[in-house]
């Protein structure tokens, strides 16, 4: 009896076990229909740099072993990464090269990931997982949203020809496109002079402006991204003393302007009138020693007519 009830244990757990078998690695039948790719979260916020799991599953839950499953993205027709039961296939796609790797550990549960590491602006976008079976398919989209904060800003002040001067605000590093707004101290938006805005080939971008002032107080320079509400703020005081120094500055430019042009003209125009002076001064030592010589001559003509009578 106990070697009866051995097995019926056994036979029990083979039969079980073959059942699970059957279920996870038979076909799902002739059609996806009944099924729907989910995508585990979407949209999904990175930042650049880090690392981001894309999650797909089918719903109800069911193996996807014996699927071909592919990722791309919604706006390429090249597939990111492809597997099937011969195995994975990377993307063709210079942008993720050693960048990707696709997670398979819970096909078995109908759900794959697909790693993505050092991200980068150009991974923003939609990723769509097709599940496939025979001329049968399922897909699912998931938005990936990149984000960059970019630097505080830095503010710079230059004189002007007149008792004004322009502050300048720059900001780099960020994703996706900044907006960049000046305020006073009373929180009122002023006017810039300009704005500049360029993508570096890193896909980040730079932002530049610049304004006139024209009073002394508080003076801010905003940066931020609107899609994430996430901002970098710098604030100046501008005083009174700041546009004395401002001032002495521009004296000190005009004075350094004046040395640099009046010293070179002041100095050839002494060296030409010493010239003249030492001409004129050697001239008269010349003549003067002219006379002398003359004066030599003719007393040594009349001492030898002396003699000669």
């Amino acid at each position: 009896m106990l070697l009866n009830g051995t097995y019926q244990r056994f036979t029990s757990l083979s039969v079980n076990l073959l059942i699970q078998l059957l279920i996870l690695y038979l076909p799902l039948g002739s059609s996806l229909e009944e099924f729907d790719v989910i995508a585990t979260k979407t949209p999904i916020y990175i930042t650049v740099g880090s690392a981001v799991e894309l999650s797909f599953h089918l719903s109800p839950e069911t193996s996807a072993v014996n699927l071909d499953i592919q990722i791309s993205r919604s706006f390429s027709s090249q597939f990111i990464v492809y597997h099937s039961s011969h195995g994975v296939i990377q993307s063709p796609m210079e942008e993720y090269k050693e960048r990707i790797q696709l997670v398979t550990k819970h096909l078995t549960m109908g759900k794959v990931s697909l790693l993505i590491r050092d991200i980068v602006p150009f991974d923003n976008g939609t990723y769509r997982c097709l599940f496939k079976m025979g001329i049968n398919s399922k897909e699912g989209d998931l938005d990936l949203v990149v984000t960059a904060l970019g630097t505080d800003p830095l503010i710079r002040m230059t004189k002007n020809h007149n008792k004004d001067f322009t502050a300048h605000c720059e900001s780099e590093g960020w994703y996706p496109e900044p907006t960049i707004l000046w305020k006073s101290g009373s929180g009122d938006t002023l006017q810039p002079l300009s704005e500049q805005k360029y993508e570096k080939p890193s896909g980040l971008f730079t932002v530049q402006s610049s304004m006139i002032v024209t009073s002394g107080g508080f003076l801010s320079c905003t940066v931020q991204n609107i899609q994430q509400n996430e901002k970098r703020k710098t604030e100046i005081v501008i005083s009174e003393t700041l546009y004395k120094k401002m001032d002495c500055c521009g004296m000190y430019r005009i004075f350094t302007c004046l040395l640099v042009f009046i010293l070179p003209v002041s100095s050839m125009i002494f060296v030409s009138i010493w010239e003249k002076r030492l001409h004129k001064t050697l001239r008269a030592k010349e003549d003067e020693m002219n006379k002398q010589l003359a004066s030599r001559k003719q007393r040594e003509k009349q001492n030898k007519r002396e003699i000669s009578k």
